[in-house]
């Protein structure tokens, strides 16, 4: 894993938990918490970099980002090209490729 790649994955791991304002408030599912003890603040005086890198590494691969495709897919049980949507092109009733392989944001934030 290249360090640009740890350190987003790094940050959607903060993000999805407790760590965005170091609140805590979901530390018990974070992949940093040791014991009941958040250690994302932190995590560089605890753990080893390998440490965190095999930490990020494994998060990762068990938790995919999420396209705009997977979550059309999601949501209405078929590709896009099954329902009609051009997914190659820029054309004016299709999306652009990037669109659909770009990472999904809630539009209300949950």
């Amino acid at each position: 894993m290249d360090a640009v790649k740890y350190l987003k994955e790094k940050k959607r791991i903060f993000k999805t938990y407790c760590c965005p304002e170091f609140t805590q408030a979901n530390c018990t599912e974070c992949p940093y918490n040791d014991n009941g003890s958040c250690q994302a603040g932190y995590p560089d005086s605890i753990l080893s970099i390998e440490g965190q890198v095999a930490i990020v590494e494994q998060w990762s691969k068990k938790n995919p980002i999420k396209t705009n495709r997977k979550k059309f897919e999601e949501v209405f049980g078929i590709s896009p090209s099954l329902a009609g949507y051009q997914t190659n092109h820029t054309r004016a009733e299709g999306l652009p490729v990037e669109w659909w392989n770009k990472e999904y944001i809630d539009p209300k934030g949950e």
